[in-house]
């Protein structure tokens, strides 16, 4: 929104924006952390089994409705994923998108849709859903987070340590419990 900041962490593209804009020091730039994509379900219901990739295909034809966010960091991915296991033509009609992944996770709490698409770090937190699990290695795809301090920053020292600070061996149980990795 234009307003000052000392320090930044989201998804590694718009951190690479922000660098090419010339809001944040390219020098500081660091890896935070990266979060593999997973599917939910309503709470309480039959998990399907997604470990290996015929059992994700599975889950997607055997679905009534899949959602994801439209905006963010998932829906390319897992649009490419879709293609490549040839699927597209039987998956795109049981859509039901919703904009943000905070709403990917009402509509399956809710029952509203079936499967949920999200970062494993967004799929944990929300109430009233569970963690099916990640996709398959074979065609997981990560949402990078990196972190930079502003070129305007009037904390620079603070926003550097910080900075440091989050990404710590000491950091790194609480990445795990979130659903993240380093």
């Amino acid at each position: 929104a234009g307003e000052p900041f000392d320090l930044v962490i989201m998804t590694t593209t718009l951190v690479d924006q922000e660098i090419k804009a010339g809001k944040v020091d390219a020098a500081t730039r660091t890896f935070v952390a990266k979060s593999g994509l997973g599917v939910s379900i309503r709470a309480g219901a039959k998990k399907p089994d997604i470990a290996t990739v015929d059992g994700f295909k599975r889950a997607l034809l055997d679905a009534d409705s899949i959602t994801y966010a439209t905006q963010g960091a998932s829906a390319g991915p897992f649009e490419v994923a879709v293609a490549k296991l040839g699927l597209t033509a039987q998956v795109r009609p049981k859509y039901n998108l919703r904009p943000t992944a905070r709403e990917v996770g009402s509509a399956v709490a809710t029952g509203e849709v079936e499967l949920g698409i999200a970062p494993v770090s967004e799929i944990l937190p929300v109430k009233g859903v569970d963690l099916v699990g990640p996709f398959p290695k074979e065609i997981q795809s990560y949402v990078e987070f990196s972190g930079g301090v502003s070129v305007t920053a009037m904390q620079k020292d603070a926003a550097r340590k910080l900075l440091a600070f989050v990404v710590s061996p000491g950091a790194l149980p609480i990445y795990k419990m979130k659903g993240m990795e380093r």
